[in-house]
C-alpha cells in the first residue's frame, strides 16, 4: 500500500487493485495524468513518474486558477466598495476605472487615498485601501 498527497494536504491510499479508480479520481482536476491514468499507462509501479507529472503539469496551473480566482474576488470588492463610496471624486473615479481596465493600481494613488480617508467615509475608505495593497 502506498499513500499519495497532494501540497493541499488531501491524501489517500494507493492500493494496486484499485490503483486506476483511486488515483484517476484523486487527481481528476489535472487532465493530463488523469488521461495517462485512465489509459492504462501508468500503474502502481509509475506513481513517482505520476508525482513528478502532476507537480511540473499541474500544481502551477491549479496555482495560477486560484490566483486569478482571488483577483476577481478583489475586484469584485474594490467596485463594490467604489460604489458605495458614491463620491465623484476624481480620485475615486480615476481608481474605479483602472479595476474596471483590469489596469494596476500605482502605489501613489494608494498613499492619496490614504490623505483623504478623513475627507471621505473612512471605514469604507480603510477597507479600500487594505484591498488595493493586498493588489500590489
Amino acid at each position: 500500500m502506498k499513500y499519495l498527497q497532494k501540497v493541499t494536504g488531501d491524501g489517500i491510499e494507493v492500493s494496486t487493485l484499485s490503483f486506476k479508480s483511486t488515483t484517476s479520481k484523486f487527481l481528476s482536476e489535472c487532465a493530463a495524468v488523469y488521461e495517462k491514468i485512465k489509459t492504462k499507462h501508468y500503474k502502481i509501479k509509475d506513481l513517482k513518474q505520476v508525482v513528478y507529472d502532476y507537480n511540473r503539469d499541474c500544481v502551477k496551473q491549479i496555482d495560477r486558477r486560484t490566483s486569478d480566482v482571488d483577483t476577481i474576488k478583489n475586484t469584485t470588492q474594490i467596485l463594490a466598495l467604489l460604489d458605495t463610496i458614491d463620491s465623484t471624486d476624481p480620485l475615486l473615479e480615476d481608481l474605479k476605472k483602472k479595476t474596471l481596465n483590469n489596469e494596476v493600481i500605482p502605489n501613489y494613488m494608494v498613499e492619496a487615498l490614504k490623505l483623504k480617508t478623513d475627507k471621505i467615509s473612512g471605514i469604507l475608505i480603510e477597507r479600500l485601501i487594505n484591498l488595493l495593497e493586498n493588489e500590489q
